[in-house]
């Protein structure tokens, strides 16, 4: 708009469209441009340190021209706003100052008109009582006046009218638009205010980005800028078949339009890639056809984040994806022992009689699939298992061991800024507990995804097919699940449909014990019980192997010594199956020998196995005991039964995670171990009789309970270590029960608990 208030509808008109197709060009320029410094930044060929210098400072262009690209999107929407405004106007110029010295120049003609009007009916109301004709002629002429002032005075009032309304226009389009074009000079200024520091952070060629940069911090966490960088390369991706809408649902999904290009540019990871974003069943059963050892890091990484974000923004995406993994086969080779060459006689060899039979049942069973036929599909499974293959245990691990790793991150950071929030000496103690929190918001999240990607991947293993229906949700439990189908090939359920509805119960730590009570002596007594059992196997063990003459060779079972031919064996004066002294039998070889020497070996096969199998159990249960202090699980149950009945829900502990995996734990054991017991336990001392000195100098007497109650190393991984570490808790009790200086309101693990609990109270924040 022109300073003295003139507006010229048709030539702004086009002022705007040629300035939306400059600022479409210089956006298409932007986009290119960012483009070009991503390749490079990206670019892994070249690798040194100059190299890497100079990538931090297009990191920082990327910034410039993130803002730059900002400001021109909002310009570029000013002026298609301005543009359309102005079409609106219903005259093609609009002069302010003419329009206003019209309205003066007619409000001063209408009060002429009102004072000669007035002054005519005076004159007209003068001839009222004459009756001359003269008189008469004057009031027709008077009259005539009157009608004529008024048509003037109604006349110039249109004028005054019509003026002011596009005065009035002209004004509310100025109000309206004031505005227009000022955010984006604020982008611009911030993208020069971060150009003028990137040019002057370079030194000898070097560059040293400034460290405290409020336009670097500003516009890297700016949601306008992140939204320009991610539009740059939306209509890159939809010219790889990607409708708009599936792109919406990436973007609303939270998806990085950026990393999804660049994922896509990769050579080893582009097909892939776009089966995941496209996420139709076609799609999506390529990529699990794939064999996951030899798919790229990268496309695995995008897998776990996009079954994370399915499972908490589109749980029937969710179902979609597992379903698709779940079904998904393809045809073995028929193996070596078929002949590809057809027989002389010119009949078709057995190869191609399997290849035939193997194919058929291949399009069968994907028919089946396409038809929602499970029941059929399953069947056709089991019946040719030996032809059909399935990457789907090994995605399953890909996708669990994937979400547990991000699990884990955000674990670590959480402990870290939990820590640093708790420091005395830490300056920003609010602003860490806010990360911490934060952190731990994320871990929550992704291991509730891991409670069903076990589920799921437990089911799997435990059953030929598994189809999930439907995402379902308990209100009463506040758990969320699928209802199911399941067909158990070993149990032929693939005959009937069995449904049933999986419960996903998130991630917990174990039950406490029971209050006043401790379950350690209960567990101690069962190891020492089954550390007898081991001895007793391994010494029966070693001596069938002595007496037999066998030995044991590691990684290879029993095995009988070639030192001793088998008439020695067989003519050893010990029987292995009684188990007692035998009369050797006169030239006892060959069959015999062989026979005995067989039952010898069978023998120490069976108490290595048994040996084997005690071991294994104790391990077990160690470790099952060990982890009921500083490890946390995840679990599932079936809810009804295939006639929709309810039955007794079976908790089913799909995951058992590390030890210390959970933050709230680490936390608890970091400090438990660094300031011993008393920091997590609420002892009671009593101070009549000096208690806690007492309790401290009898505690130093017994050098193990004093290095439990000051600094127990709990993080251990031996099963020899959890056992002794157990025992030393059971010990620790009775000790404490022994000495009446000291009380504690329950066990020692309750009140780990009760700690570890109150960290995650400090952690979990109200929405």
């Amino acid at each position: 708009m022109a300073q003295n208030g003139m507006l010229d509808r048709d030539t702004l008109v086009k002022e705007c469209s040629s300035a939306i197709d400059r600022y479409q060009e210089v956006w298409s320029t932007i986009k290119a441009k960012e483009k070009d410094i991503d390749s490079f930044t990206t670019d892994k060929t070249i690798e040194s340190k100059s190299f890497d210098n100079l990538k931090a400072a297009m990191s920082d262009y990327i910034l410039v021209i993130g803002a730059m690209g900002t400001a021109v999107n909002f310009d570029l929407n000013d002026c298609q706003m301005l543009k359309k405004t102005i079409n609106n106007v219903d005259t093609n110029k609009i002069d302010v100052g003419n329009l206003q010295n019209q309205v003066a120049t007619a409000e001063t003609t209408i009060e002429t008109n009102k004072s000669r009007l007035e002054n005519t009916q005076k004159n007209l109301n003068s001839c009222a009582n004459d009756n001359s004709e003269a008189a008469a002629q004057r009031s027709t002429q008077l009259r005539n006046d009157i009608r004529n002032y008024g048509y003037n005075i109604k006349n110039y009032n249109e004028i005054v009218n019509i003026c002011n309304h596009y005065i009035q226009e002209y004004q509310d389009i100025e109000k309206n638009t004031s505005n227009f074009f000022t955010q984006g000079k604020a982008y611009r200024d911030k993208a020069n205010g971060l150009l003028d520091e990137i040019m002057g952070s370079f030194t000898n060629g070097q560059y040293s980005p400034k460290q405290v940069s409020s336009f670097r911090n500003e516009l890297a966490e700016d949601e306008k800028v992140k939204a320009t960088l991610s539009i740059a390369y939306e209509s890159n991706i939809e010219k790889l078949g990607i409708s708009k809408n599936r792109i919406q649902k990436l973007k609303e999904y939270g998806l990085s339009m950026r990393d999804i290009y660049f994922l896509y540019q990769n050579p080893k990871t582009s097909k892939k890639i776009l089966y995941i974003i496209k996420g139709d069943k076609e799609s999506l059963k390529k990529l699990f056809l794939e064999d996951p050892d030899i798919v790229d890091g990268n496309t695995k990484a995008f897998l776990v984040t996009y079954v994370n974000v399915l499972f908490h923004k589109d749980k029937k995406a969710f179902c979609e994806l597992q379903n698709v993994k779940n079904t998904s086969i393809y045809a073995l080779s028929p193996g070596e022992e078929y002949s590809a060459k057809k027989t002389p006689d010119g009949r078709t060899s057995p190869y191609m009689d399997e290849v035939a039979r193997r194919d058929f049942a291949l399009e069968s069973y994907e028919q089946s699939i396409k038809d929602k036929s499970y029941k059929t599909a399953a069947k056709i499974l089991e019946e040719n298992n030996k032809a059909f293959g399935s990457y789907r245990s090994q995605w399953d691990n890909v996708i669990l061991s994937g979400e547990l790793a991000q699990a884990k991150m955000y674990s670590n950071q959480t402990v870290n800024c939990y820590n640093a929030a708790h420091d005395p000496k830490n300056k920003y103690k609010n602003e860490n507990m806010k990360n911490a929190q934060s952190m731990y918001a994320s871990y929550e999240e992704i291991m509730e995804t891991v409670s069903a990607v076990a589920a799921v991947k437990d089911l799997n293993s435990k059953n030929g097919m598994v189809i999930l229906d439907k995402p379902v949700k308990d209100s009463k439990n506040y758990t969320e699940g699928f209802e199911i189908r399941k067909y158990n090939l070993k149990y032929k359920l693939y005959e009937k449909e069995y449904k049933t509805t999986l419960n996903i119960q998130f991630k917990d730590t174990f039950e406490k014990a029971d209050d006043g009570t401790d379950d350690l002596k209960d567990i101690s007594d069962k190891q020492k019980e089954d550390q007898k059992k081991i001895r007793e196997d391994k010494k029966q063990l070693f001596k069938t192997v002595e007496l037999s003459a066998l030995q044991i060779i590691p990684g290879a079972g029993a095995l009988y010594d070639t030192l001793y031919s088998v008439d020695q064996i067989a003519s050893t004066n010990y029987n292995c199956v009684s188990g007692q002294d035998k009369v050797p039998e006169y030239g006892q070889t060959g069959v015999h020998s062989i026979l005995n020497a067989g039952t010898a070996l069978a023998q120490a096969n069976q108490l290595l196995s048994d040996c084997n199998k005690a071991e294994k159990d104790y391990k077990d249960d160690v470790d099952l005991a060990y982890s009921k202090w500083f490890g946390s699980f995840c679990c599932y149950d079936e809810g009804t039964d295939e006639a929709g009945e309810n039955v007794n829900k079976e908790y089913n502990y799909s995951y058992i995670t590390d030890i210390g995996f959970d933050p709230c734990i680490r936390i608890e054991m970091e400090k438990w171990k660094k300031d011993g017991m008393e920091s997590i336990v609420n002892f009671t001392y009593n101070d009549q009789a000096g208690g806690k000195e007492k309790f401290m100098n009898v505690l130093k007497e017994d050098k193990k309970m004093y290095r439990t109650f000051m600094n127990k190393k709990i993080d251990l991984q031996s099963s020899s270590e959890k056992y002794d570490f157990m025992d030393d808790m059971c010990n620790f009790g009775d000790f404490m029960d022994n000495h009446h200086s000291i009380s504690c309101s329950h066990n020692i693990r309750n009140h780990f608990q009760d700690s570890v609990s109150s960290v995650m109270d400090e952690l979990i924040t109200e929405d």
